[in-house]
């Protein structure tokens, strides 16, 4: 039995948190790692932290799907409105 995770075991078993070098992000993606490595910068997937590249496994995820980087806040629920003659009865303040 081989002991040594393959490429799509530790596909599987990454978390959407993993915190990868391009190279390890590049090998991982079903492209040749050239062609994946230009598609993560082509993506803007590629992060600056302290003076090194690093790639989010979960940004890498949603750029696949075509949703958007999951540091983008979420767009906020317009408000509720509130039917008049329900809630607390009026009353005189003087």
């Amino acid at each position: 039995m081989n002991a040594t995770p393959t490429r799509r075991d530790l596909r599987l078993l990454l978390g959407v948190a993993a915190v990868l070098t391009p190279a390890q992000a590049a090998e991982l993606l079903p492209w040749r790692d050239a062609d994946a490595r230009e598609w993560l910068d082509r993506a803007k997937l590629v992060r600056r932290v302290d003076g090194r590249e690093v790639v989010i496994w979960g940004d890498v995820i949603l750029a696949l799907r075509g949703e958007e980087k999951a540091n983008k806040p979420p767009a906020p629920e317009p408000p509720t409105r509130r039917r008049r003659g329900v809630g607390l009865p009026r009353v005189r303040l003087s």
